[in-house]
């Protein structure tokens, strides 16, 4: 594991048991930056508008996700 760190595979290790709270205090500091939060809304807009209007018309999204 170490050495997958060492290549930039992994951004940090951790016990599991310290897993989840570790994970949900790494996402919650990316979530903080004005910017991060910006290029996600940009990147899931159209996803999300596209599930909008399939849920509004009662259409199952996943198959029509795939054309």
């Amino acid at each position: 594991m170490r050495e997958r760190r060492a290549g930039f595979l992994l951004d940090a290790l951790c016990a599991g048991a310290d897993l989840q709270s570790k994970s949900i205090a790494a996402a919650r500091s990316l979530a903080a930056q004005p910017g991060f939060r910006a290029v996600k809304r940009q990147i899931r807009g159209g996803l999300a508008e596209r599930l909008e209007r399939l849920a509004l018309t009662g259409q199952d999204a996943f198959p029509a996700l795939f054309g």
